[in-house]
């Protein structure tokens, strides 16, 4: 894992924009789902998906 993409990771959802990321990694997926979860960006249908294509891995 990249800790340039953790960081951001990190740091994106905390401010007032619109953080996109794009990735297929399931730990990058993973760590995500989790900061977005901690900022309250988390979007149900979305992060539904996510989860269910990280399991088919």
């Amino acid at each position: 894992m990249d800790l340039k993409f953790v960081r951001c990771a990190n740091t994106l959802p905390a401010g007032h924009g619109c953080p996109m990321f794009a990735t297929h990694a399931p730990r990058a997926i993973a760590i995500l789902a989790d900061r977005a979860a901690s900022h309250g960006r988390v979007r149900p249908d979305e992060q539904r998906g996510l989860s269910e294509l990280v399991s088919r891995s």
